[in-house]
């Protein structure tokens, strides 16, 4: 099967056998050449912006030192999936102080945190992440309520899973002039059957094989 190969390559946390939301994790990135990396953002007991999944137990790396880092490469682009929403006010100021503030984008934005992220995190695209009924993802009806879900949340397109995807959806959201970014596909059948539904981004934590099958 020809699979379209116009997409990004976001480098999921934790890639090439890395430690998740670490800076190894960032360099696999670009060493592997991703087009974007993506890492979890949280907070401590005092607001301080960190990277990490679970509610922050001490020592993680800071969005400080991982934006100092990305600052010396300007190429990479960059997924901020949050997972909190207690201080996204944070996250602009910080970002342009290492001139990073075209190159970031937000995931991890399900319907309880878009208000937090219109008012805190306003002039920063977001994704929303939303997970389509499998069952309803080839009716013409629910397709449009999706496409109406993502237009009214903000949103620059939908981030979901590639299991609760069609490529009818995607095609649909896409004519809608959103963005349609599926993941995390980590293994040569879930990273094909994403590239076969043309989505606009891939996500995935083997970044060397999806590479390898993009480029064949």
């Amino acid at each position: 099967m020809k699979y379209n190969t116009d997409f990004t390559v976001t480098a999921h946390t934790g890639c090439m056998s890395t430690k998740m939301n670490t800076l190894d994790s960032i360099k696999k990135a670009v060493e592997y050449g991703a087009d974007i990396t993506e890492f979890d953002l949280n907070f401590t007991s005092n607001l301080s912006p960190v990277l990490s999944h679970n509610p922050p137990a001490g020592g993680e790396v800071t969005l400080g030192e991982a934006f100092e880092l990305l600052s010396h490469y300007p190429e990479l682009k960059i997924n901020i999936d949050i997972k909190s929403d207690k201080n996204l006010g944070v996250i602009k100021p910080l970002a342009k102080k290492y001139s990073l503030e075209n190159r970031i984008f937000l995931t991890g934005v399900d319907s309880k945190f878009i208000d937090s992220v219109k008012k805190d995190a306003d002039g920063i695209d977001y994704y929303l992440n939303f997970f389509p009924n499998r069952f309803k993802i080839h009716s013409k009806k629910y397709i449009d309520y999706v496409v109406k879900t993502v237009k009214e949340s903000g949103a620059i397109g939908l981030n979901t899973n590639f299991r609760f995807a069609s490529k009818h959806l995607v095609s649909s959201l896409q004519k809608n002039g959103l963005l349609v970014s599926l993941w995390t596909a980590n293994t040569p059948k879930q990273i094909k059957k994403s590239m076969s539904m043309n989505p606009d981004n891939i996500t995935t934590k083997d970044v060397k094989t999806l590479m390898l099958l993009k480029n064949k």
